[in-house]
């Protein structure tokens, strides 16, 4: 049988390198002691080139090769919106979707959707037109409601929720819109990111997270200005800086439902629930609602998510959105990236989403609009935080 023959520079190359590597192995297979990061290896991670248990990656001082290492050295950088296919290849967070995200929140595509419900769907409310909607921009949202543990590291000594005893990973509640509007602003300053919004004409700001007194015709369960002497937290004028802002903020009512709904268009996250009006196990197994929740809030994140990873977009509490309520078909602004129309003075009327403990299956629903007073507190309104993704990485 003839042998191949190999002549030339390609040859001499092929013999350089097969004696480099007999020449290497023997030096590796009779130290005793070998160096960190002084011999070449040829795949990054457990390679056979270099002895038992040991990493082949780059490192400082030969940033351009694969060097034998003791250490699997640190993670690899992986900024937000990375693309990942599990936990371990984000150096922070977690993957959300297919991208990193940080702890606590998830990932959310852009893409479109028809938000509001049709005429067919059973229970629904005429303010629900059905009308589509474009998200051109990715954006994160928390994955539960915010807790009152995350309440009191923002703002220590402060109790404000009905429910305290429930525990430090229940829903905080009864604060109002503006009172979510500082946490956030807290939370971005306190991380080095940009306020979203600017709150001018506050007063009483000593009774940021005071709840409500016992005192109240329904012994502190929710509360008005005219339940203190001194009035509650309120401001004249608040300005959102925009979908731009990369800090904290409430989110939209349409990145609301379009993140609730996670590519569904049924009435229910993953969840098909009978026509009639009783209870059912169905809905149990995705929120707390009038059904199943004794009247009151628990821990959030106990039951099964949608799609994308929320938890508790049925339920528990209603979430304030940056949206002023208003009927769709009185909307003049754009459907895509819509966000409301918004006076920027006096007191707002603003859309409530998600349902409560004590809510009807009808107002758990993925197109209800429910609405309330920016200023009043209530055991039954907590909120959820988004943020937009930065354009280039970063966290």
């Amino acid at each position: 049988m003839r042998g191949a023959y190999l002549g030339g520079d390609r040859g001499r190359q092929l013999v350089r390198w097969a004696l480099g590597v007999v020449v290497q192995v023997g030096l590796l297979a009779c130290s005793d002691t070998v160096e960190d990061g002084v011999y070449a290896c040829q795949a990054p991670g457990r390679d056979t080139d270099c002895p038992a248990g040991w990493y082949c990656r780059p490192d400082e001082t030969h940033p351009m090769e694969l060097r034998c290492h003791q250490s699997a050295g640190p993670p690899p950088p992986s900024a937000v919106g990375d693309v990942c296919g599990q936990d371990s290849e984000c150096a922070v967070g977690h993957c959300s979707n297919g991208q990193c995200a940080p702890e606590g929140f998830a990932w959310i595509p852009p893409g479109t959707f028809f938000m509001g419900s049709p005429v067919y769907e059973p229970l629904r409310y005429v303010d629900e037109e059905l009308h589509r909607v474009t998200i051109t921009r990715p954006f994160l949202i928390g994955t539960t409601e915010v807790t009152q543990a995350e309440w009191e590291a923002v703002f220590p000594g402060s109790a404000p929720s009905y429910f305290s005893s429930c525990g430090d990973d229940c829903p905080v509640e009864r604060v109002n819109l503006l009172e979510a509007m500082e946490y956030a602003n807290a939370r971005s300053e306190a991380e080095g990111l940009e306020a979203c919004y600017t709150l001018d004409g506050c007063q009483n700001e000593s009774e940021i997270g005071s709840g409500c007194p016992s005192t109240t015709a329904n012994q502190g369960r929710s509360c008005s200005e005219t339940d203190f002497a001194t009035g509650l937290y309120q401001c004249t004028a608040v300005t959102f800086v925009g979908l731009d802002c990369e800090g904290y903020r409430l989110p939209t009512e349409a990145e609301w439902e379009y993140a609730a709904r996670a590519g569904s268009t049924s009435a229910y996250p993953q969840v098909v629930v009978p026509e009639r009006e009783a209870c059912d196990d169905a809905l149990n197994d995705v929120g707390w609602h009038e059904c199943n929740s004794d009247n009151r809030t628990h821990p959030v994140g106990r039951l099964r998510p949608n799609l994308w990873g929320l938890y508790d977009t049925v339920g528990n509490v209603f979430e304030p959105v940056w949206d002023e309520y208003v009927p769709y078909g009185s909307l003049t602004f754009s459907h895509t990236d819509p966000i409301g129309i918004r006076e920027d003075t006096g007191p707002m009327n603003v859309v409530l989403r998600g349902g409560a403990f004590d809510s009807h299956r009808r107002d758990c629903r993925n197109a209800f609009r429910g609405h309330g007073g920016s200023q009043g507190r209530s055991s039954v309104t907590g909120f959820r935080l988004a943020r937009t993704v930065a354009a280039q990485g970063g966290t």
